[in-house]
């Protein structure tokens, strides 16, 4: 197992259900490492594996439509519809994850069809990541929530990023974050100066 994931167990068990081909809801609340789950799914993924990779934000935004999104990524002739992109990937007997962000901003729901249809294609798996259940669409997923991180993985995380702290203000910088209501978030936010200069105290 990779040890430099934030939450070994947990990424390593979303690994599992996606090699067996379920489309999954990975729920994640705000803060707590949502994107760095992913970060770590995709170090542990059989390197053969292609990944394609959309926010429903963004493709909204642009007023283009998620197959449109897809096939930016990588080009296949003649495909007109989901279901011919889907088709055309399982074509190659190599293994691909397709992972959506945010599909609460998705309009077209004519692809829900499609998109629950993507268990039938053994060499494609669907990965939709948001922050709530999303049971008005309709899906055929299963729920994955993203466990709180803990104190422990805390504890290991500020380790790996090697902040210059005592052991006992490593301790003290666990207690902060766990106070907060995004306590991963704020790993990012901040600069390593602001972590071992002790600003959090």
């Amino acid at each position: 197992m990779n040890e430099h994931c934030l939450r070994v167990e947990f990424t390593y068990q979303l690994l599992e259900s996606l090699l067996q081909g379920k489309s999954i809801n990975l729920i994640a609340p705000h803060g707590q490492g949502r994107r760095r789950t992913l970060q770590d799914l995709r170090s542990i993924l059989p390197e053969a594996w292609r990944v394609f990779q959309v926010d429903m934000r963004d493709v909204e935004k642009r007023q283009i439509s998620l197959l449109h999104a897809l096939l930016e990524q990588r080009k296949y002739e003649n495909i007109t519809n989901i279901h011919d992109f889907m088709a055309e990937m399982n074509k190659t007997s190599t293994y691909h994850l397709v992972i959506i962000h945010n599909l609460e901003f998705l309009t077209d729901l004519s692809v829900i069809s499609c998109l629950n249809d993507m268990e039938k294609y053994p060499y494609v798996s669907l990965l939709y990541v948001s922050e709530k259940r999303q049971q008005e669409l309709a899906l055929l997923v299963t729920d994955y929530i993203l466990p709180v991180v803990t104190s422990k993985q805390l504890l290991a995380e500020i380790r790996r990023r090697d902040f210059l702290l005592k052991d006992k203000d490593r301790v003290l910088l666990v207690d902060f974050l766990l106070e907060q209501p995004s306590p991963y978030s704020l790993l990012d936010t901040h600069s390593e100066a602001w972590f071992s200069d002790g600003l959090w105290k």
